[in-house]
């Protein structure tokens, strides 16, 4: 029977509660609350166990799922070839290779898979 907005209600908890429940959690969902509150922090979005709530409902989605996440490199670079696909104008590949520490031939070949990605979604 799934649980209702009400049952998931980490204000009702009292400290006590609440520092039990962190503590029967795994090491994993516990290190993945602190990264959204430091980063809930830096957005200046600091309210109280906004952090736990976001975990916990992601944790009821997915908890029991075997799924993938890419490394942070893998991901970066994706964001970095984002990046350099928007700024292609489709003269200025020189200036992107440059700047990138890229060959040109490499620019090229991001700018194409940023396209075709495009493309098929």
């Amino acid at each position: 029977m799934p649980l209702n907005d009400e049952q998931l209600d980490l204000d009702s908890l009292s400290t006590q509660q609440l520092n039990q429940l962190k503590r029967k959690w795994p090491k994993n969902l516990a290190e993945l609350v602190s990264i959204v509150d430091n980063r809930l922090a830096k957005e200046k979005l600091d309210k109280p166990l906004l952090a736990e709530k976001l975990i916990t409902d992601i944790s009821i989605y997915l908890g029991g799922r075997d799924i993938y996440l890419p490394r942070g490199s893998s991901l970066l670079r994706f964001i970095r070839n984002l990046r350099i696909y928007q700024a292609f104008n489709g003269s200025n590949a020189d200036e992107l290779a440059k700047e990138h520490g890229f060959s040109r031939r490499q620019i090229d070949n991001i700018v194409a898979q940023i396209r075709q990605l495009n493309r098929t979604q």
